[in-house]
């Protein structure tokens, strides 16, 4: 089942991932997408409510908190590679602007074009997170990332 929406205000698609589903919203950040994973414990009526002010699809594996909110998608999977193939069958035709979300707080990754570090000179394309200010560059880790999430989509898409 495809869930089609653009329920947030500017249009783009906003998630929410559970707790139980860490990993997920690492992944799904990675693919470009907007995700406010809760830390500690937040109660599902906070988190129902900020999702619904914010225009967010929640995905969860709280089948209580899937019933109360008719924007979410409840995660069968235990395995991360079913629980990416599960979202890419969901958003497969929206995955753009990969890699342009930092995987850790959900800042949007900017091109660093000056102070380059020392470390860094070497790689041509280095980006600074505008949340926590970590660094990202493509290495083989990002070709890496890149090559499981193109094998996880259906052929022919």
């Amino acid at each position: 089942m495809v869930l089609e929406t653009t329920s947030s205000r500017d249009g783009e698609i906003k998630l929410t991932v559970d707790q139980m589903l860490g990993k997920l919203a690492r992944w799904i950040r990675l693919m470009g997408y907007d995700v406010y994973y809760p830390s500690g414990t937040v109660p599902d009526d906070e988190i129902i409510t900020k999702s619904r002010s914010e225009g967010r699809i929640i995905i969860t594996r709280d089948y209580g908190m899937y019933q109360k909110y008719p924007m979410s998608i409840f995660e069968p999977y235990d395995d991360i590679n079913d629980q990416l193939r599960d979202f890419i069958a969901h958003f497969s035709s929206r995955m753009k602007d990969r890699f342009m979300r930092c995987p850790v707080c959900n800042g949007r990754l900017v091109k660093l074009r000056s102070k380059i570090p020392e470390y860094l000179r070497n790689h041509r394309d280095v980006y600074i997170c505008t949340g926590c200010h970590k660094m990202y560059w493509k290495g083989s880790h990002y070709r890496r990332i890149y090559r499981k999430i193109e094998n996880l989509r259906p052929k022919g898409e």
